[in-house]
């Protein structure tokens, strides 16, 4: 400022609480700064990576009182919270449905509720999780939230290979949906090991991401197609959440390269809640089959008993007309 003071700032996801200048804010990064009135001020940026990672650096001026106090409710949050009561409803339902029915498709659905409802916890409430658990080192935050990430995505394509039985019934869409679980999980891997080991050589994630993207792209298309061509119901069901992922990351692969937006704006909710609800649709129909079925077995096997019943009253029936038509020979 005029006065000839420097006023040095530090803040991003790698810094720990206390060299940070809000310490609860974890995301944007936040340097504080004072200017007075008619003031001319000079701000130099520098910035030290603790990861490899493409960089655009965007500058904006906010008000302190914005960021310490910002809206209470907003309806992006209404949206998300909403969305999560939805999902601690539903992982209630998947733990009844595992508890009576006991099938592995349950098991799966119950995984998958636990997935979604971990990731909507990092994703959504970032900030809180940060000051909770991570105030020192933020980027267990970032890392933990791509544990959930992955393990919702896996989940449910595995939920999914259970629900149609592909095993089984489609071998090939089976063994394609396993190779996309099986790169997802290693894109997490790589990515990890490239993003959070300090070792790594310089921009390795980058380098190999085209190809991971690509096998995982293709495949959960190639699955998704297989099972559709199979006019399956039950596979239809599935393919309505499978392209969820797919529509998720050509999205994402847009916000990157044309819009230029560094960060998630939000589609994770949307791809999330498309999942849910098909896999939720899809169980409810699964359900419904199974009652029916148990219900045909429950009639034929009362029939099965009445026919029995029945061919024994007429034996009995016959024996006792024997037995009377026997009296009365002897009678003569």
């Amino acid at each position: 400022g005029q006065d000839g003071k420097t006023l040095i700032g530090h803040s991003g996801t790698a810094s720990p609480a206390s060299k940070r200048d809000y310490p609860q804010h974890l995301l944007p990064s936040i340097i504080k700064g004072n200017i007075g009135a008619g003031e001319t001020l000079d701000i130099w940026c520098r910035v030290t990576m603790a990861e490899p990672c493409n960089l655009k650096v965007d500058i904006e001026l906010v008000r302190e009182k914005i960021i310490l106090s910002p809206p209470f409710i907003s309806p992006k949050m209404v949206g998300e919270n909403i969305f999560m009561g939805a999902c601690a409803a539903l992982l209630f339902l998947a733990t009844l449905l595992l508890i009576w029915v006991k099938k592995p498709v349950y098991l799966w659905f119950f995984i998958f509720q636990s997935a979604v409802l971990l990731n909507g916890v990092f994703t959504f409430h970032q900030n809180e999780i940060y000051n909770l658990l991570f105030p020192e080192n933020p980027r267990g935050v970032i890392f933990f939230m791509l544990v959930a990430t992955i393990l919702q995505v896996t989940s449910f394509l595995q939920l999914g290979r259970v629900y149609v039985g592909s095993k089984q019934r489609f071998p090939k869409a089976h063994f394609v949906f396993g190779i996309t679980i099986l790169f997802y999980i290693l894109t997490f891997v790589f990515g990890t090991f490239s993003r959070f080991i300090l070792e790594a050589p310089d921009g390795i994630w980058f380098q190999v991401r085209a190809i991971f993207t690509a096998v995982v792209y293709a495949t959960n298309i190639l699955g998704a197609l297989l099972l559709l061509f199979t006019r399956d119901k039950l596979a239809l069901f599935f393919c309505l959440g499978a392209v969820m992922p797919i529509v998720n990351l050509t999205y994402r692969i847009y916000e990157l390269t044309l819009l230029e937006i560094p960060r998630n704006s939000g589609s994770n909710l949307v791809y999330s809640s498309g999942m849910v609800l098909a896999m939720a649709f899809a169980l409810a129909y699964r359900f419904r089959l199974e009652i029916k079925e148990k219900e045909a077995a429950l009639k034929d096997k009362v029939d099965a008993e009445l026919e029995k019943t029945e061919q024994q009253l007429r034996v009995d029936m016959a024996a006792q007309e024997a037995q009377r038509l026997s009296e009365l020979d002897r009678m003569k």
